[in-house]
């Protein structure tokens, strides 16, 4: 490991160089890597969970669990709902 430094400090030069190569390399990498706001991802289970503090079990099932489900329902590739 000494001597590799100690290369590096004698030969300047190539130590800027190869910095200034590596940087690079990593940026074009970055600049070239594919990415998307909204990737594509399959789920296969997901879950929901709500809290309505102070409501009773009903309260909650009708006026937030099934209009979550509803809503659900118009989603497009949905198989199921339990």
């Amino acid at each position: 490991m000494d001597s590799i430094l100690d290369f590096l400090v004698r030969q300047k030069k190539f130590a800027l160089v190869f910095s200034f190569a590596f940087i690079a390399i990593g940026v074009l990498s970055v600049v070239g890597m594919q990415r998307d706001q909204f990737p594509a991802v399959d789920f296969e289970i997901l879950a929901v969970t709500t809290a309505y503090p102070g409501a009773s079990p009903e309260d909650v099932e009708k006026s937030v669990t099934n209009v979550i489900e509803n809503e659900l329902l118009s989603v497009s590739g949905i198989k199921e709902i339990t």
